[in-house]
């Protein structure tokens, strides 16, 4: 009687230690849930909202394409984190004139599809990217910007988000339940 006890709390606690191994693991390299906190990524994600993050994706499968949602730790403070989206890599040249995001391609400036930010919302330059001044991104870096771009605080302020900053994309957002479901929408470039 007294052994059977025994073996069965010693099955529950090895099956709690592999879970919370598992949970661990998983937390650490694979997922990470984030709040959204602001209205910088407005009309798509809003304060309080809760998304899941990948974090597997990009350490070890493939760098991040443009309008991918990414969690970046803040450059001038890594501590905090936010949620922006990738609007230039590496590599590429890029200019903001006009209200709008240009990218050259083939030695031709073109506006990038914006589909995702708001009618009416225009982009303009800041301190570090400026009103029509032509920009290299570097590689292991990205421009990213938030979707509501009269309030954000992105690249145009900030600087360059380096890839080790990347903590990874918003795959799933989780909260609210009404919105529950996967957050990846690229456009077509």
């Amino acid at each position: 009687m007294v052994s059977n006890i025994v073996g069965v709390l010693l099955d529950l606690l090895e099956v709690i230690v592999v879970s919370l191994t598992i949970f661990i693991v998983s937390y650490i390299f694979v997922f990470q849930t984030h709040q959204v906190v602001g209205d910088s990524m407005l009309p798509n994600f809003f304060d309080k909202e809760y998304v899941l993050t990948d974090k597997f994706t990009y350490k070890f499968l493939r760098p991040p394409t443009r309008g991918e949602v990414v969690i970046v730790n803040y450059p001038k403070a890594p501590e905090y984190e936010y949620i922006k989206r990738v609007i230039g890599l590496p590599g590429e040249t890029l200019k903001i004139n006009g209200g709008l995001v240009y990218l050259k391609q083939n030695g031709a400036f073109i506006p990038l599809n914006e589909s995702y930010i708001a009618s009416g919302v225009k982009t303009f330059g800041r301190t570090f990217l400026t009103e029509g001044q032509e920009y290299t991104v570097p590689k292991d870096n990205y421009i990213v910007l938030g979707d509501n771009r009269e309030v954000s605080s992105d690249s145009r302020e900030w600087g360059l988000a380096p890839k080790k900053y990347l903590v990874g994309r918003a795959l799933i957002r989780l909260w609210p339940p009404s919105k529950f479901g996967l957050t990846v929408k690229n456009p077509t470039y």
